[in-house]
């Protein structure tokens, strides 16, 4: 979670106060009085290193906790094997159960009652990075190699595309 500084934690309570019952029209309302900050710039900045902050404790997270479990220093609850499975069979279950994550978690220690949530997290995260690779390609068609995309791209077109793009994702949606 970002912490957002008062000027846009001030945003933020305004729209929600002014839809109470409406995230998405709080959303909006709040993301424009937002886009019209001279410091938005730095906002976005701050917003991406902390995403980028946040995933790389998750992977080390991951990565740790598959090393303990490769080296038993988590304790494991004894699973059913299937009936009839052979040793071989055995080896490669016990391979995906154990070392595949899903939401940071090991597969094989997921509760059926969480799946919903992790789902929907997973799906929240597959619909930013569609954005993201539709952003990447619409802006490598405006910006040339030896440019930024500050150099090469008005804040106003920018702003025109993001929305393009939100609503060609939601009309696909």
């Amino acid at each position: 979670m970002v912490d957002f500084p008062q000027s846009v934690q001030t945003h933020i309570a305004a729209a929600l106060d002014a839809n109470p019952s409406d995230v998405e029209a709080a959303t909006e309302q709040a993301l424009r009085a937002i886009q019209q900050m001279r410091e938005y710039p730095a906002l976005i900045e701050q917003i991406v290193r902390q995403a980028v902050k946040t995933t790389i404790y998750q992977l080390r997270h991951a990565r740790n906790v598959a090393a303990r479990n490769a080296t038993s220093s988590y304790a494991h609850t004894p699973r059913q094997t299937p009936a009839g499975a052979s040793a071989r069979v055995d080896r490669i279950a016990a391979s995906l159960y154990d070392m595949y994550y899903l939401g940071g978690r090991v597969l094989g220690s997921i509760l059926g009652s969480e799946l919903g949530n992790i789902a929907a997290n997973e799906q929240a995260k597959a619909d930013g990075h569609l954005f993201n690779v539709r952003l990447c390609q619409a802006l490598k068609k405006l910006v040339r190699s030896d440019q930024t995309v500050r150099q090469a791209v008005s804040e106003r077109r920018l702003r025109n595309l993001f929305t393009k793009l939100q609503q060609d994702l939601e009309e696909a949606a």
